[in-house]
């Protein structure tokens, strides 16, 4: 059974290996990628926390933002063995930034929103068998 975390507004988000276990951390750190929250903030914590075996069980999305707040961020992710998901720039608000994953080859997968639904319901199936 999986987790889904949001950061608040005006604060980072963070993984962290406190004593063996890991720990999400709210911070006022500056922005970063001129984003406070900032997905490169918390895929980046996520490189530096997960060993190699952790990362190939890990699935992380870029749905949509500003800049390229979050690209590097997902490519290293991937580079690492992580599956990564990238919305499709038509359906996002602001597409530069899923674009912008797309051609720094960060993305295993580009989904539209309608296949969310099925998308997680597999990864739900494949959780319990």
């Amino acid at each position: 059974q999986g987790t889904v975390y949001f950061a608040p507004a005006n604060a980072h988000i963070t993984l962290e290996d406190f004593q063996g276990a890991w720990t999400i951390r709210v911070s006022q750190g500056a922005p970063q990628c001129l984003q406070q929250p900032s997905s490169e903030n918390l895929f980046q914590s996520v490189v530096s926390a997960l060993s190699s075996e952790q990362m190939r069980k890990t699935i992380c999305f870029l749905f949509s933002g500003l800049g390229v707040d979050g690209v590097q961020g997902l490519l290293q992710l991937r580079e690492r063995g992580a599956r990564t998901v990238v919305i499709h720039p038509e359906a996002s608000v602001f597409p530069f930034l899923p674009q912008s994953a797309i051609a720094a080859g960060a993305a295993d997968e580009v989904v539209q929103p309608e296949e969310l639904k099925a998308f997680f319901s597999a990864l739900r199936g494949r959780a319990a068998g």
